[in-house]
């Protein structure tokens, strides 16, 4: 009967889960009576953990009882599309779509931007699947520019699904050409027919130029209109092109996906037919989507095949269970295949257990290509827990193991999360090309939100590093302060050349200012790392 003394009480609750629901029962049922002033009192909520879950209910219910009403009001709000309760939008407008498709149309044309973009879209995917003619006569009387080829692209999936024979000669008559619109209709036709839909598509582009391929094999597997096995038979059974090797790694990947212990039969028996590089893709879904089958099967996979499979294998195992991870990993030792295996697991750790994950590495070695594209994963996890420790680590690997890169890669990551406990540390290193290194990432960093001081700068021994540090600061300061970007120019850049390039850079950054967020990443290239090596010494406190 009081629906606002409800929601108070309900928002009361100390334990959130349950006044979570609560607040989800109360605005639903007020929602029942009076949808509008639900929201204003919704709307009210400060948190918006609580407060976007009961828009999205109350917009539910209004749906339930009048969705026209609920798609114009939610509809209108600006942004509203694309927020947390916007995808809520699209089962409505299906829902509306379905009854009467033209009644869709006419609702959208009360609808702002996005959302009424939306709708159109919804309307004519279905009006193509029961009048294709009326939904294209729409669009080229309504639609022109961009909106006319996103709306045409709408219908051309249902047309291709409903009259294969008319889509495909509508696609190419249209004037202007649409870009897509055939692979859309191809895409359509592949729900129904694969086979047809992929020798269309190999016809169209021979090459595998464009995605065409792609999208039809991969339509065609999710569909289940045929037996993938079938399909790719009939792909192992075509002359070799660049499409056939791309359709092979796009059919693999999603039957591994959906299938993999019928995937891997097929891999097997065909094995000396295949495209391994083609297949690598899958060699990477499967054994981590489901280790167990890949282990069974690893000594039966194509040669050129084995070390992904093995290393992803181990991935794979390592999320759910690191311990048998290492153990199944262990009877590869001494084979080529098992250093790429112990850097997958140590990547797959470092996340959790980056102290463990870097031991492991460690215990194989980092001076080889797999350890060192696993040591920056390790690098940047562990910066995130613990940036000393982190450090510390680093600063122990071998000169040849990537110790400058590592220590680069760890200082970069610190700084962004913790300039001021970074700055500390690197300001408590001797002066040098050390400590140099070491400030460059935190002048970066520094300057997404304060302008880098005279006491940060002076701290460098070189001239050229200091400049390079001022260099990558730039970006992120104009992003945030064009003005004061320029001055630090003024003070700091006396060579002409250098002070255009700057100047040009400010321009760059202030164009690209969005309000949310500061850009940080340097923009002229990572500085040329310089070895941090003597840093097993005493660290400051953060």
């Amino acid at each position: 009967d009081d629906p606002e003394a409800a929601l108070a009480a309900a928002i009361a609750i100390p334990a959130r889960d349950t006044r979570s629901l609560a607040i989800d029962a109360v605005v639903r049922v007020w929602a029942k009576t009076d949808p509008v002033a639900a929201l204003a009192r919704v709307d009210d909520l400060a948190d918006s953990e609580l407060r976007q879950p009961a828009r999205y209910g109350i917009l539910q219910q209004w749906a339930a009882q009048d969705p026209i009403a609920a798609l114009e009001h939610f509809g209108a709000q600006e942004g509203f599309a694309f927020g947390p309760a916007g995808p809520a939008l699209v089962p409505i407008m299906q829902q509306l779509a379905a009854a009467d498709p033209h009644e869709l149309l006419a609702a959208a044309a009360r609808l702002p931007g996005q959302a009424r973009m939306m709708a159109k879209q919804v309307a004519l995917q279905r009006l193509a699947l029961v009048d294709p003619g009326a939904a294209i006569a729409y669009v080229e009387r309504e639609a022109s520019g961009i909106e006319r080829q996103r709306l045409l692209a709408s219908i051309a999936n249902g047309y291709g699904r409903t009259d294969p024979e008319a889509a495909l000669a509508w696609a190419r008559s249209v004037q202007p050409p649409v870009q897509g619109l055939m692979a859309a209709v191809l895409t359509g036709i592949a729900q129904k027919d694969p086979e047809r839909a992929l020798a269309l598509a190999l016809a169209e582009d021979p090459f595998g130029r464009a995605p065409t391929v792609q999208m039809v094999v991969t339509t065609a597997v999710a569909s289940g209109a045929t037996e993938v096995a079938t399909l790719a038979d009939r792909l192992l059974s075509l002359p070799d092109s660049p499409a056939r090797q791309r359709a092979l790694g796009s059919l693999a990947t999603s039957w591994a996906q959906t299938d993999g212990e019928r995937f891997v039969s097929w891999l097997v028996a065909n094995g000396a037919r295949l495209p391994i590089e083609a297949l690598r893709g899958a060699a990477n879904v499967l054994p981590q989507q489901n280790p167990d089958i890949a282990a069974a099967y690893v000594d039966q996979v194509p040669g050129a095949l084995r070390a992904d499979w093995i290393a992803a294998t181990a991935s794979g195992y390592s999320r759910v269970d690191p311990e048998r991870a290492l153990v199944w990993l262990d009877r590869f030792r001494g084979e080529p295949v098992y250093e790429p295996g112990v850097a997958a697991l140590a990547q797959q750790l470092a996340s959790s257990d980056p102290r463990r994950a870097a031991a492991l590495l460690e215990s194989v070695g980092t001076n080889t290509d797999v350890a060192r594209r696993a040591l920056p994963v390790i690098a940047m996890q562990w910066a995130q827990q613990d940036p000393v420790a982190a450090v510390q680590w680093a600063s122990t690997l071998p000169e040849r193991g990537g110790r400058s890169e590592t220590l680069n890669m760890v200082m970069q990551q610190w700084a962004r999360l913790d300039a001021q406990g970074a700055r500390n540390w690197a300001m408590g290193l001797p002066s040098g090309s050390r400590r140099d290194q070491a400030l460059v990432p935190v002048v970066s960093a520094i300057a997404a939100t304060a302008t880098p001081d005279a006491s940060l700068l002076d701290a460098f021994s070189d001239d050229a590093m200091r400049y390079t540090a001022l260099r990558n600061a730039l970006f992120p300061l104009a992003q945030r302060d064009p003005d004061e970007a320029r001055a630090l120019v003024a003070r700091h850049f006396t060579d002409p050349a250098q002070r255009r390039e700057a100047e040009q850079l400010i321009e760059q950054a202030s164009k690209a200012r969005v309000g949310v967020g500061i850009a940080t990443a340097p923009p002229f290239g990572v500085v040329t790392p310089v070895a941090i090596d003597e840093v097993g010494l005493s660290l400051r406190s953060r």
